[in-house]
C-alpha cells in the first residue's frame, strides 16, 4: 500500500467538461438570439422597402415581326420539289411493271426485255398530265398545286380572276396578280341582235362654195350628225355623194371593204348585227357593233367582225386579235363576278 500523500482536487478541474458543455449551450443560444434579431430587421426593412419603391414605368410591348411566319406561308404554298436526277450512283433506276408479264422493266423500254411485249408510248416529263386537266404535272408540282387533282385547275391562286388553267394558256404567273392573261379572255358573247340600219340621209346643206354638208339622224332620231366627205359618224366614213343617183341623192358611207348607200329620205333596208357581250371578271354587259370601240379596265379594243357564234376584236395597241366565243352556264359558275 503506497504511503505517497494524495493530491488536493478542486471543484472546476472535477467539473470542467460540464462547464465546457454549459458555455457552449449558452453562446449557441446566444447566436440563436442574435440571428432571430437580425431576420426580423432584415425583413421589416424589405417590407418598408417594398412600400417606398418607385412605381416602374410601363414598357410598351414591342410588335412581333412577322417576316418568319410570312416567309412560312409562302414555302407551303410553294414547297420545295426535288428535281429528276439523271446522274445516278446508288440509286436504282426508275422502273414500270410490263403490261404483260408485270415485271420490272426499265421506265423508257419501247419492248419488254422478259417477254417482248411492245410498251405504250412514252410520254414526255414536261407533257405528263397525270389528273387529265389540261395542265402538265411539272407545271402544278411547281406552283404548288396536286397534279393527282383535276379540280385544282379551276381554282384561282393569287386572286385575279383567272383560273388556274387560264393562267397556264396564257404563259402567266399564277402566284402573282399583277400577272394576268389578257382581259379578253374574260370576254362572252350573250347573244347577236340584228337590226335594221341605224342611219339614215336625211338633207344635204351647202356651207359654202362646193362644200356640202350631209345631214344624218339615227334611226331612233335620238341624235344628229353633219358630215363632209371623209368624216366619219358611228364608225363609217362618208366617201362619196351621188346627187343624181338613180333612185334619189344618195350618200355612200364606207366601213373597211364594207359600203352601204343611204337614199335621202328613205330608211335602208340592210340590216345590221350588234354583239352583246359580258365582262366575266365584273359581269358587266355591253352593246357593239362593227367598228366600234369597247374598253375593259382601261384597255381598249376595237369589234373587227360579229358573226351568229363569235365575235373577233382586236387589242388597239398590241392589234393582237382575240375571238369572243359564245356564252356558257359554265362560265356564269366559275366567273369571279357576283
Amino acid at each position: 500500500m503506497s504511503t505517497a500523500p494524495r493530491q488536493k482536487t478542486t471543484w472546476l478541474s472535477q467539473m470542467y467538461d460540464k462547464v465546457a458543455v454549459v458555455v457552449m449551450l449558452l453562446v449557441l443560444l446566444g447566436s440563436a438570439l442574435i440571428l432571430i434579431f437580425q431576420i426580423g430587421s432584415v425583413r421589416r426593412q424589405l417590407t418598408q422597402g417594398q412600400w417606398d419603391q418607385a412605381p416602374s414605368a410601363p414598357r410598351l410591348a414591342k410588335p412581333v415581326d412577322l417576316g418568319t411566319y410570312k416567309a412560312s406561308l409562302e414555302n407551303l404554298a410553294r414547297p420545295f420539289q426535288m428535281p429528276q436526277r439523271t446522274h445516278r450512283l446508288m440509286i436504282s433506276e426508275v422502273r414500270v411493271s410490263c403490261v404483260r408479264c408485270q415485271k420490272p422493266i426499265p421506265f423508257n423500254a419501247a419492248v419488254c426485255p422478259f417477254c417482248n411485249a411492245e410498251q405504250p408510248v412514252v410520254i414526255p416529263i414536261d407533257k405528263l398530265d397525270t389528273d387529265a386537266d389540261g395542265i402538265p404535272d411539272f407545271w402544278e408540282s411547281k406552283y404548288g398545286l396536286n397534279p393527282s387533282d383535276r379540280g385544282d385547275a379551276q381554282g384561282d391562286l393569287d386572286g385575279d380572276g383567272f383560273s388556274n388553267v387560264e393562267e397556264f394558256n396564257a404563259e402567266t404567273d399564277p402566284t402573282n396578280a399583277k400577272d394576268f392573261p389578257d382581259l379578253a379572255a374574260k370576254l362572252r358573247l350573250r347573244r347577236v341582235i340584228t337590226e335594221p340600219f341605224f342611219l339614215r340621209f336625211q338633207a344635204v346643206n351647202e356651207i359654202s362654195a362646193g362644200v356640202f354638208q350631209y345631214q344624218l339622224n339615227l334611226r331612233t332620231l335620238e341624235r344628229t350628225y353633219f358630215a363632209k366627205i371623209g368624216e366619219d359618224v358611228q364608225g363609217f366614213t362618208v366617201v362619196e355623194y351621188l346627187p343624181n343617183a338613180e333612185k334619189g341623192p344618195t350618200v355612200v358611207l364606207q366601213q373597211g371593204e364594207k359600203k352601204i348607200s343611204l337614199v335621202k329620205g328613205q330608211a335602208v333596208r340592210e340590216e345590221e348585227l350588234t354583239a352583246q357581250m359580258v365582262f366575266l371578271l365584273d359581269r358587266t354587259t355591253m352593246r357593239a357593233r362593227k367598228g366600234d370601240i369597247i374598253t375593259l379596265k382601261g384597255q381598249e379594243y376595237k369589234v373587227v367582225d360579229i358573226k351568229r357564234s363569235s365575235v373577233l376584236i382586236r387589242d388597239v395597241k398590241t392589234d393582237k386579235e382575240t375571238v369572243v366565243p359564245l356564252l356558257t352556264a359554265g362560265d356564269l359558275a366559275t366567273s369571279g363576278g357576283g
